[in-house]
């Protein structure tokens, strides 16, 4: 798992291919970089793990 900060001011591109339209935005991604979740607005640490945990299941075998 890794956490990766982008900032999206000034790359309107970037922001518009992600579907972003208010900061903070959490996307989480699987290992292929599947958009899996997303969250605009402040998260909360149990919405933070479930949405990972999410993404982890829906790998081939499972979370790992």
């Amino acid at each position: 798992m890794r956490h990766v900060e982008v900032d999206v001011a000034g790359h309107e591109a970037l922001a518009a291919a992600l579907r972003i339209a208010s900061t903070p935005t959490v996307l989480v991604l699987d290992a292929d970089g599947v958009v899996r979740d997303r969250l605009e607005g402040v998260p909360r640490l149990a919405w933070l793990r479930e949405a990972v945990g999410r993404a982890g299941d829906a790998r081939p075998g499972g979370r790992g």
